[in-house]
């Protein structure tokens, strides 16, 4: 795997169920996929082998010359620049939808993924590093959950474990302290944090994640619901 790819699939592991699903083809030794980047100016072809080793490889489609500047560290500039972000999109997506995090890896964080996938055709954006995402609504562009991977003390629970923790917009006033706690690093009067682990159950999450998503979408302050 090349440093460009190696960047994005740290801490990744394969799930090659996921591949052709996705849109991989297996030629016998790879699994291959093609997409058309930058209005069609270039073909981006990405292979996986059967250890989940990604290698990228780009072609201009006018010249059929292959452009290999993109993994070239010391290569600036706007236009080398707006290459690298369509094709780390690119990988992005397929590492979403065929790896697993190695950071995130309970159930409910991959049913997280799933549902909010599925039934809004929003998808985690991982925005500074591997430890960290978000989902943002496709209308309105603002954030309704930010998902870290903390030590549970720092939700007030007697626990130095790391791990993922949900923090939705929501009402403070619903906390419990059993599945809902304490929003964590954003504002606590506005948000509040569940751990995606076994103490949640999948109808706690999407109520609280799809009232999260209707309090973005209106910028209104939370209004208290029966538990």
């Amino acid at each position: 795997m090349g440093a460009f790819e190696r960047t994005y699939l740290q801490n990744a592991t394969l799930k090659k169920d996921s591949l052709e699903p996705f849109g991989f083809a297996f030629d016998g030794d790879h699994y291959l996929l093609s997409r058309d980047i930058l209005d069609g100016e270039f073909r981006l072809s990405v292979s996986i082998d059967k250890h989940g080793e990604m290698e990228t490889e780009l072609t201009e489609v006018e010249t059929q010359e292959p452009y290999t500047l993109y993994k070239v560290e010391s290569a600036h500039g706007e236009y080398v620049g707006s290459i690298r972000d369509a094709i780390k999109a690119v990988i992005i997506e397929v590492r979403n939808a065929c790896y697993t995090q190695g950071y995130h890896t309970s159930d409910i964080f991959y049913f997280l993924r799933d549902y909010c996938k599925n039934t809004y055709g929003e998808e985690l954006e991982f925005l500074w590093d591997d430890e960290n995402c978000i989902l943002r609504r496709k209308d309105n562009q603002k954030w309704y959950a930010v998902i870290m991977l903390i030590s549970l003390r720092k939700l007030g629970i007697e626990d130095d474990n790391k791990k993922s923790v949900l923090v939705l917009r929501g009402n403070p006033d619903e906390i419990d302290m059993v599945q809902l706690f304490p929003g964590y690093h954003l504002n606590k009067k506005s948000w509040v944090s569940i751990v995606l682990d076994e103490r949640t159950d999948t109808s706690f999450l999407v109520q609280h994640i799809e009232a999260s998503r209707d309090i973005a979408l209106t910028k209104g302050k939370p209004k208290s619901r029966t538990k």
